[in-house]
């Protein structure tokens, strides 16, 4: 029914926006290919009501969930393009910033190989630098490189990861 009044009303963005509500909150208990499914509705209304800020942020929590949900890299690969995408066209959102950053993390902990990992904790370095202020965003890069430490086969790298984390906690305190 929200649906059929959307296409009535195409102006009235609160109507958009509780239906954007309500796909969000059905993806929260639906499974990571139904989410999927539902999201992929969803992107096209952000598209199309891209100037309602509100809209883009409930996408871009419905987006950080689904990275956590999905397990292939490359499914989840494909929801970060999307929160990069985001992140981009709003670049002063921190929530927005935090979802990309949180989705990046979560790609971190499903990637097998070290070297993938530290690409990916790379990115999130970039983040880092490029929002230094974002608290968060900073504390989920040193997150990625916690469990790179872990991930790390050679103790010369790890040394490595853990001295950087040392600079990092000075820097910071």
């Amino acid at each position: 029914m929200l649906k059929e009044w959307i296409e009535k009303y195409p102006q009235q963005h609160n109507i958009v926006l509780e239906y954007i509500k309500c796909l969000g909150r059905l993806s929260f208990i639906q499974n990571a290919e139904e989410a999927k499914q539902t999201i992929n509705n969803m992107k096209e209304l952000v598209e199309k009501y891209s100037d309602n800020i509100e809209i883009a942020l409930i996408y871009s929590d419905i987006l950080q969930h689904l990275s956590f949900i999905q397990q292939d890299v490359e499914e989840i690969n494909q929801t970060i393009q999307y929160l990069k995408e985001l992140a981009e066209k709003y670049p002063n959102e921190n929530d927005i910033i935090f979802n990309y950053a949180t989705s990046l993390f979560n790609l971190s902990v499903e990637q097998q190989e070290v070297e993938k990992v530290k690409q990916t904790t790379q990115y999130l370095k970039g983040l880092a630098e490029k929002y230094p202020k974002h608290e968060y965003v900073v504390l989920v890069y040193v997150k990625s490189l916690v469990n790179l430490a872990f991930d790390q086969k050679e103790m010369k790298e790890r040394k490595q990861t853990v001295q950087y984390l040392k600079e990092l906690a000075e820097k910071y305190a």
